[in-house]
């Protein structure tokens, strides 16, 4: 009997220790968007940052711990933290990112092992290695996780001598670059505004010759230059190759920010004659800011982060002091003073408390840092616009009578009255100079359209046995759209319709540009027998080169003719209908039928590492392939309702049996009755060709 107890005993304790470290697995499937990864993250702290990737592979489960916070700060630490995910991938489309969301990391390592070949894959960032070495172009550290479906593990080894902030996220590649191009415009909004305070504060200066106004215009500097760094935005535009100058400067641009925001409330309040002291005091703050940032060259960052971090505390608290006490002897301008400054202090509390690890960090709250900044210098504007009004206040009272007081005040207002003359003279001639301008840039624009259609295909015209009908009606004079016909021997080999993001000449510039490289492209992979795919993936590794400098990207769809056989490739575009007259049948054909939503990546945009998909189907005598830009799919009537794939089936569906100019005359009255003469947004391109009988 005791043996069995014994037994028993053992048993429930196997049961429960077993449970006692399963880990939580992240399930990725179609539903997946984006997630905080902090609740599955587990992670290991090497004290002597000694270990390697084979040794933490060899370590048991219940070495880890587990993370399970959404964000968290270590502080200043001089360890390596290890951190695991296990990741049971179910999407059709397997490829993910992870990001990294604090920019300012030395060194962030991706290790996992590849489920197709067997090789670890090892992906590298952080700030102190060259920006080039980053998988994904992007100011926090991104890694993509490709074709890896079912169960893995990634592994992420972190060590920086800053503050350890940990912090990751899951996205799908649709969701990411959405959310890219929302924070970027964000953050050159921000910048906008904090350039307009700069140039605001230096005609105040020329025009007042305030002091003030210069220390102001340093101190916006430096904030500006202090979140371009914070954010990583900085590393990534101004100085991607100089890793040892992008910590330095973080520490450099803050202390002088804090250092010139001493200087400045020195200058607002100009106690130097009254209180000497408070003015020796404040003057102090402000070389020991200047020293810091200088000192920042010559020792580690993980002491000069400290040390200023410290000073920008006690300096927001005695510049808050200073408002208050002021503000309450009766400086009333010195009340602006108080509420920039404990604006600022709050930031630099947070700041202080989050390097440090004592308090949780909400990445997401990084915006309330823009908008502070902007809140604290608007209020800083305000009271030197009350001190510079209060001085011209107390110059008018001096004026010995009121007569001198009333001739001043009209002779200011016939000075204002002549300079509105000379203002409204000055904008007469520059409206004048502006229609001219703008007649030159219509005629400009006309030679351009003019120019960009000699180099388009006719109309309207048959070819070997095709009947081919083409209509294309720019927004503006030159076209974001264009289409080719590829043509050899006298033969009709192939069709392509493609559209360039953007309007104006630029982009018509780009389409001439793009024309010229698939044509080429076309008729050599002609020659070298290539797949349409690959003819495809050629010209993309082209316009990647071509469109580096450029933010415009193309989107299009292409098809290669083999006899009764069509290859057809989708690059993002929207996709094109088949009408086959024998079987009275019109289907939508899609490229990608694993995901019929991704229809394929677009040509010449950098990140977008997927494949382009081949779709093969047969065309018999008297049927039809009608292409389209999304215009026509995606205009709306007045009731706000798209026009969309359906009407365009169906009335394809109507004409099926007729010429392709009838085809292309038919989709167009259709769709003008829809729109019901509503301004179009886009470019609008239908083509449609037909294998004549």
């Amino acid at each position: 009997m005791k043996s069995f107890v014994k037994i028993l005993l053992l048993f429930l304790l196997f049961f429960l220790t077993s449970g006692l470290y399963a880990e939580e697995i992240l399930t990725v499937d179609d539903n997946f968007s984006e997630i905080n990864l902090g609740k599955y993250l587990y992670y290991y702290s090497d004290d002597t940052s000694s270990l390697g990737f084979d040794q933490i592979l060899k370590k048991n489960d219940n070495e880890f711990i587990k993370f399970n916070k959404k964000y968290y700060s270590f502080g200043y630490s001089h360890s390596t933290f290890w951190f695991k995910i296990t990741v049971n991938n179910l999407r059709n489309n397997p490829d993910w990112f992870v990001e990294y969301l604090y920019p300012i990391i030395d060194e962030i390592d991706l290790y996992y092992k590849d489920k197709k070949s067997g090789k670890i894959v090892h992906n590298i960032s952080g700030d102190r290695r060259v920006f080039n070495k980053r998988v994904i172009d992007y100011m926090t550290s991104i890694f993509p996780i490709k074709g890896q479906k079912g169960l893995n593990t990634l592994y992420f080894k972190i060590k920086s001598q800053g503050s350890l902030t940990i912090s990751f996220k899951g996205w799908v590649s649709k969701d990411y670059f959405a959310k890219k191009k929302e924070t970027l415009l964000f953050k050159l909004i921000f910048y906008g505004i904090i350039i307009s305070f700069i140039f605001y504060n230096l005609f105040n200066y020329l025009s007042f010759k305030e002091n003030s106004f210069i220390y102001l215009i340093f101190l916006s500097f430096f904030a500006m230059l202090y979140s371009l760094v914070d954010s990583g935005f900085a590393f990534q535009l101004l100085w991607p190759n100089s890793t040892n100058w992008a910590n330095i400067i973080h520490s450099i641009s803050l202390a002088l920010f804090v250092g010139f925001a001493n200087q400045f409330t020195r200058e607002f309040i100009n106690y130097k004659i009254k209180y000497p002291r408070v003015d020796r005091l404040q003057k102090c703050f402000f070389i020991i800011g200047l020293f810091l940032a200088v000192i920042s060259f010559f020792i580690p960052y993980h002491y000069s982060t400290r040390i200023v971090t410290l000073y920008v505390l006690f300096s927001m608290i005695l510049l808050i002091i200073i408002g208050v006490v002021f503000a309450s002897i009766g400086f009333k301008r010195a009340f602006y003073l108080m509420l920039a400054w404990a604006v600022m202090l709050l930031m630099g509390i947070f700041s202080t408390l989050r390097a440090f690890g004592i308090v949780l960090f909400d990445l997401t709250s990084d915006f309330s840092v823009q908008f502070g900044v902007i809140a604290a210098i608007f209020l800083l504007n305000i009271g030197v616009i009350k001190k510079i009004n209060k001085i011209k206040q107390d110059l008018l009272e001096s004026n010995a009578t009121l007569e001198k007081k009333v001739e001043k005040r009209t002779i200011e207002l016939q000075q204002a009255v002549d300079e509105m003359e000379q203002v409204n003279e000055f904008l007469n001639i520059t409206n004048e100079k502006l229609q001219k301008i703008h007649l030159e840039l219509e005629q400009d624009m006309k030679m351009a359209g003019n120019l960009q259609k000699r180099f388009l295909p006719e109309k309207n015209i048959e070819l070997d046995g095709w009947d081919i009908a083409i209509f294309l009606n720019p927004l503006m004079n030159v076209s974001g759209d264009f289409y080719d016909l590829f043509v050899n021997n006298g033969k009709l080999k192939g069709v392509g319709l493609f559209d360039v993001s953007g309007h104006g000449v630029s982009s018509g510039l780009l389409t001439l540009m793009a024309k010229s490289i698939f044509e080429r492209k076309f008729k050599r992979g002609l020659k070298e027998n290539l797949d349409l795919n690959e003819i495809v993936k050629n010209v993309n590794e082209i316009l990647l080169l071509e469109l580096a400098d450029v933010d415009n990207y193309i989107t299009g769809v292409i098809v290669k003719i083999i006899d009764d056989t069509i290859e057809y490739v989708n690059a993002g575009h929207v996709d094109i209908f088949h009408g086959s007259s024998k079987n009275k049948k019109v289907s939508r054909v899609i490229s990608n039928e694993k995901n019929d939503e991704f229809s394929g990546m677009f040509l010449g945009m950098k990140g977008m590492d997927f494949p382009y998909y081949k779709k093969e189907f047969k065309i018999e005598m008297g049927d039809s392939i009608l292409f389209f830009s999304d215009c026509l799919l995606e205009s709306r009537n007045v009731d706000g309702k798209i026009y969309g794939y359906d009407r365009i089936e169906k009335e394809f569906f109507r004409s099926i049996d007729f010429s392709a100019e009838k085809i292309k005359n038919n989709i167009l009255k259709d769709f003008n009755q829809f729109t019901n003469g509503r301004e179009l947004e886009d470019d609008l391109t239908v083509l449609v060709i037909k294998k004549q009988k």
